[in-house]
């Protein structure tokens, strides 16, 4: 998207028809977001869901590791289930990562074709028909933003990764503390 608006400025005999790409993409991009919330999202928090319970096993894991007096009755701790638990623990993140960055780098182009649709307009004369196409095309972007949901839960955006270590970890800190 970004691209056809940088072709927009040096070549503007062809604007017209970059302008109409560029709208096209957008709608694409609102589709596929719209079937990413509607089929997927259930999917996605089951992801981040995982992703959270495999944290705290491990965390859980680590402190019978640690304090095998208290967990004598408990599950056998050893090195290879605490070694497992970090495989699947890195392995049970590597798709929320992944999820989360191509979604949060989808609406940061989106963010910034908005912002190059506002610059450019300023380039044609009122008049112009680039112009009106361009008003309506950063009309209906800013409507319409471009922002991925978890089932409409929460935003897909980086600091939800975040704020899955944030709370494994607080919860880890919590139990070291009270045992």
């Amino acid at each position: 998207m970004q691209t056809n608006l940088k072709k927009l400025e040096k070549f503007q005999f062809h604007s017209l028809t970059t302008i109409k790409h560029s709208k096209r993409l957008y709608l694409s991009a609102i589709k596929l977001k719209v079937l990413i919330n509607d089929y997927f999202g259930l999917k996605l928090l089951t992801i981040y869901a995982n992703s959270t319970v495999r944290l705290l096993w491990f965390f859980t894991l680590s402190i019978q590791m640690w304090n095998p007096d208290k967990f004598a009755n408990s599950l056998i701790v050893d090195w290879k289930h605490l070694a497992t638990s970090v495989g699947f623990s890195i392995l049970g993140m590597v798709p929320a990562c992944v999820i989360t960055m191509t979604c949060y780098a989808i609406s940061k182009k989106a963010d910034y074709l908005l912002e190059d649709c506002y610059r450019l307009r300023y380039k044609f004369s009122y008049e112009s028909y680039e112009h009106r196409e361009l008003l309506a095309l950063t009309t209906y972007m800013s409507e319409n933003r471009l922002v991925f949901t978890a089932v409409d839960y929460f935003i897909i955006r980086p600091s939800v990764l975040l704020g899955i270590i944030g709370t494994s970890t607080t919860y880890f800190i919590a139990i070291i503390q009270f045992s």
